[in-house]
């Protein structure tokens, strides 16, 4: 059966308008791929915002805080503890080290527990009042941004240390450190350990220990 002239251009129309038609839900459904996918940036950058602002409302109270833990550093730095005399802050510090050591040794019943050496360096005087700090630090290694602000005003020397003893007596040693058993404020700068030929007298290993810290001058009012 031969089709008529208005049955052919009524299939063409038809063949036509189904091209159409998939055409556009192929279209349509890319749109929608990349709807659902905007929407879900969407929801992700409104969670993070919503994080942001419950920052911004702890930022007084971090602020407070922050202020609180200045005070008593400062208070730390300049009431409990004795000054001293620049010229002896070596000595002082080789001879109080060398006397925790030996309390700790016997406390914690460590024989292999010893200061092996003690190499100071050179000691970082606070700039005067007015003056501007040396760009990049205040200490050697040290940024300026990583310094706590009470602790700019105060001397410093760097001690690179060579221990060695069991892994507890080293953590004994470094908490006495951060309870000011020396009178003095010092901050570990790095902590590298290594396993030693040595074994003492309960069979515990021993370790070699590498401690590079910062001792500060003690400048505060305390009374002896």
């Amino acid at each position: 059966m031969s089709l008529t002239n208005p049955m052919k251009a009524l299939l063409a129309v038809i063949v036509m308008v189904i091209i159409m038609l998939g055409f556009w839900m192929l279209d349509w459904q890319g749109k929608q791929q990349a709807l659902a996918q905007a929407q879900q940036q969407l929801n992700e950058k409104k969670k993070t915002c919503d994080g942001m602002k419950q920052d911004v409302k702890q930022i007084d109270v971090l602020v407070a805080e922050n202020n609180k833990l200045r005070d008593d550093l400062k208070q730390v730095m300049e009431s409990g503890i004795l000054p001293e005399n620049p010229n002896e802050f070596v000595a002082n510090y080789l001879n109080n080290i060398s006397k925790l050591v030996d309390l700790i040794r016997k406390q914690d019943n460590d024989d292999s527990f010893t200061l092996m050496s003690l190499t100071p360096g050179a000691q970082v005087n606070s700039p005067a009042p007015g003056a501007a700090a040396k760009p990049g630090g205040d200490q050697k290694g040290k940024k300026k941004e990583d310094i706590p602000e009470p602790l700019k005003a105060y001397p410093t020397r760097t001690f690179q240390m060579t221990m060695k003893g069991r892994y507890t007596t080293v953590i004994d040693f470094l908490d006495r450190l951060g309870r000011l058993e020396l009178q003095r404020l010092v901050t570990v700068d790095k902590l590298s350990l290594a396993p030693s030929d040595d074994v003492n007298k309960t069979m515990q290993p021993v370790l070699t220990i590498t401690i590079p810290l910062t001792a500060y001058l003690r400048t505060g009012g305390g009374q002896p």
